[in-house]
Order: C-alpha cells, then structure tokens, then sequence
C-alpha cells in the first residue's frame, strides 16, 4: 500500500548477523507530493520483533511485516502483512541459489498430517547437520536416492528434492551428493532450513490453540444453552404447578 515501498531491493550491509536489503532513495518526489520521506527502504530482520520487516530504517518497524515469527536467515516469498509480493533473484556465488530454495520452502507447508511434516523437516536437518558436524567425512555428504527410508521421510514430498538441490546437493550415481568443502555453505542451508521449519512449528502450535480455544468456547456455549433450556423448563413447570394448584 506503500507505493515508495516498491522496486529493486540491492544486497547491503549486514545487520545482527543477517542480510540486509536496500533500496535507493527516490530520485524525485511523486506527482504533487510533499514529504519528508527519501523512498529509501530497508528489507531486514529485527532482533527485537524476531520479524522480517520492510521500513525506513533498521529496527525503528515498518511498513510491512512477515505475520508469522522466525528465525530464518533469509525473508520468506510468502506471508506477508498488506498483501506484500517478494521475489529473489539469486545472485550468490556461494553455492546456494536462494531465489530457488525459497521457492522450494513452502511447498514443504502442504505436508500433511502435521507429524509428517515434522519428521521431513528433522530428518532434512540432520542429513544437513551431519556435513557440518563432519566436514571431512565422504559419506554424510551423499545419500541414496532409493534409501527406503529416505523417500518415505523425505523424497516423497514435494520441495524436499527440489531444496536439497537449491542448496547444492547433484544426483550423481543414484545418489544426491554434497560439494566437498563447503561447510559454510551446509551451514548456511541448515540455518534456513531450520528458521523454516521453526515458523511452521510456531503456526501449527497457534492453530491447535485456536482449535482448542474453540472448541472450548463451543462447550461452553452448549452448557449456557442448556442451563437456560433448563431454567426455561423449571419456571414452567412451577408455573403450571402453580396454576393448577389455584385451579383446584
């Protein structure tokens, strides 16, 4: 709704160990406008808010937010207030294509049932985790694309390929297979993975909450319903005892 939020937003200066995005002042103001705002923006991460935001400044808010909490190092596509569109071209030469690997991410929202979800994410966590855990060791950098286990958990689910691929990991031999010395980059791919998978968590607990507050409410209004059928009933039952009494 922002209009002076639009355009190209360039890499920057870090911010609390996180990327920072920025686009450049306007040039000029918009037709009839007076104001005191540049258009210049900032796409960051407040550590304050645990929020991706788009604002003016670092940490002083903004103009938009992502609705849901998380600690991914990257700003998700998707989820955010006033309807806001957010595309990635990759530009990364650290191996990572990260335009592709948010685009792989949400898919892997669509799991259902929940439990199915989760178990994706902690088995892709520690498949990543163990490259980081064990940089010099061959055989946590690959896995068997027909490892039973692995395409029940995993492969299955669409985005789980397609995210490993993002980050780096080619087929080779019937297997998915990591670049030898890339650390940082694992550990990178394991930080966005888990951000990802930390929101999902968050929006999954504040639905069964909802849920549960809602069929509590439910109850609730089911016992008033019945207390006043029930008082109903009473006051006429006294009602007509009284009648007939006076009748008689």
């Amino acid at each position: 709704k922002n209009e002076k939020s639009n355009g190209v937003y360039f890499p920057a200066v870090p911010y609390a160990g996180k990327p920072v995005w920025q686009k450049p002042p306007s040039d000029h103001a918009m037709d009839g406008e007076e104001s005191k705002d540049s258009g210049e923006r900032f796409l960051y991460y407040s550590e304050k808010a645990e929020r991706w935001y788009i604002g003016d400044a670092l940490e002083e808010g903004g103009f938009s937010f992502v609705l849901s909490p998380g600690k991914s190092p990257m700003p998700p596509l998707q989820g955010w207030q006033q309807d806001v569109v957010l595309a990635c071209e990759s530009v990364s030469d650290d191996g990572i294509d990260y335009a592709a690997a948010l685009l792989e991410l949400p898919k892997l929202r669509q799991i259902q049932p929940w439990e199915d979800q989760e178990v994706c994410y902690v088995t892709m966590l520690k498949l990543l985790g163990n490259i980081v855990a064990n940089p010099g060791e061959a055989k946590f950098r690959s896995f068997k694309l027909e490892n039973a286990a692995i395409q029940k958990k995993v492969l299955r689910h669409d985005g789980a390929r397609g995210y490993f691929e993002a980050v780096g990991f080619r087929e080779d031999g019937g297997a998915l297979v990591f670049p030898t010395d890339r650390t940082a980059q694992a550990k990178m791919a394991h930080e966005m993975l888990e951000g990802f998978a930390n929101e999902a968590q968050y929006a999954h607990i504040r639905k069964e909450r909802h849920s549960k507050a809602k069929e509590e409410a439910k109850k609730e209004a089911e016992k008033d319903s019945w207390a006043q059928a029930r008082n109903k009933a009473n006051a006429k039952a006294a009602e007509e005892s009284k009648s007939s009494k006076g009748g008689g």
